[in-house]
């Protein structure tokens, strides 16, 4: 059985769907959202940082993730760490991992379980530093149709340049560690609609033994269980309404999607830098299964030109906000095609 296990993904694939259907499980743990496990210096220079390490200061690149949230975050009492108690566990351990093992120590007695869980949707960014750092453990990468994950991450106010984005980076990512035996992966599609089979097989994967009461909605979650422009609470019985929720998006919104799509790629000197093959939203999604996508897109009618070119502009900003873009081109992971 796995002992470590990090979930990934872009927002608004299920994960936090899955961690909560997970948490049931009397052998695992999955708490509140770290982003601890997003920082690549933390997997390669943990002995030249961990004595200057605290929540806010760890070495990180917030456009080169295309996360949400970087800020590392331990205060949740679900951890129940102070300072003195992070400074002691700091100064004991000798790597990440014992870090990493230290954090979860005193949640995994206290609820009884074997394996902790850590979900933040930028983990799949880091999943193979993960696995080769981490002993006995696993990743998830949960996905999702394209179409209907960008139109729920602009129900959440996003616009749809910052949606295309994170869909693409994320999961270009993720998908790298696909076939590696501790690589586990699930479409939120198969989840709620063949919720039981698809648990059972997650399950088997992870090495524990399935159980009934992961059908069953969480009675007393912890923390928000329905965010802003969600369709369903997700500690309520699991429905299958968001799938195709992209045809549910007022027009104007899906135009910009679908040229955002056309035309925004991953930084060639970023994918070659991350051994990343998907660099456009068709091959990324052919490769999940979602062969739908252009007929889908076909359908929508008429130009997004003037938001495009705002978006472009927009684009160019970030660029530059470290200094000259030829210094910042090849950490920023998107370019205009």
């Amino acid at each position: 059985m796995f002992n470590r296990i990090l979930i990934g993904s872009s927002p608004s694939t299920g994960s936090s769907l899955l961690c909560r259907i997970l948490n049931q499980h009397s052998k695992l743990l999955c708490g509140p959202e770290t982003h601890l496990f997003t920082h690549r210096s933390l997997y390669t220079e943990w002995l030249s940082i961990r004595d200057g390490f605290t929540t806010n200061n760890i070495p990180h690149d917030q456009n080169e993730l295309w996360s949400m949230d970087y800020r590392i975050n331990l205060d949740s009492s679900f951890y129940l760490l102070n300072q003195d108690q992070l400074e002691k566990i700091l100064s004991a351990s000798e790597s990440f991992q014992e870090f990493a093992d230290a954090v979860f120590k005193w949640p995994l007695q206290h609820f009884g379980a074997t394996s902790w869980i850590e979900k933040t949707p930028a983990n799949a960014c880091t999943f193979r530093y993960f696995l080769k750092t981490f002993g006995n453990s696993a990743v998830i990468h949960i996905y999702r149709n394209p179409l209907d994950t960008m139109a729920s991450l602009c129900a959440r106010g996003l616009n749809p340049y910052y949606a295309v984005g994170l869909y693409l980076i994320h999961n270009a990512h993720g998908i790298e560690n696909w076939g590696q035996p501790n690589c586990l992966q699930i479409s939120y599609e198969q989840l709620v609609e063949q919720t039981d089979f698809t648990l059972y097989e997650l399950c088997n994967l992870i090495g524990c033994e399935y159980e009934t009461k992961l059908m069953k909605a969480d009675t007393d979650p912890e923390g928000d269980s329905r965010m802003k422009g969600w369709k369903y609470d997700e500690s309520a019985e699991i429905a299958t309404g968001s799938i195709g929720r992209f045809e549910e998006m007022q027009g104007g919104i899906q135009r910009i999607i679908k040229a955002c799509i056309n035309q925004l790629g991953i930084n060639p000197r970023y994918a070659e830098t991350n051994e990343i093959q998907h660099k456009q939203i068709y091959s990324l999604a052919n490769a999940m299964g979602y062969f739908d996508i252009e007929e889908r897109l076909q359908r929508v009618k008429g130009e997004a030109s003037i938001p495009l070119r705002y978006f472009k502009f927009k684009h160019r900003l970030l660029r530059l906000k470290r200094g000259e873009e030829g210094v910042f081109t090849s950490k920023h992971p998107l370019s205009w095609i």
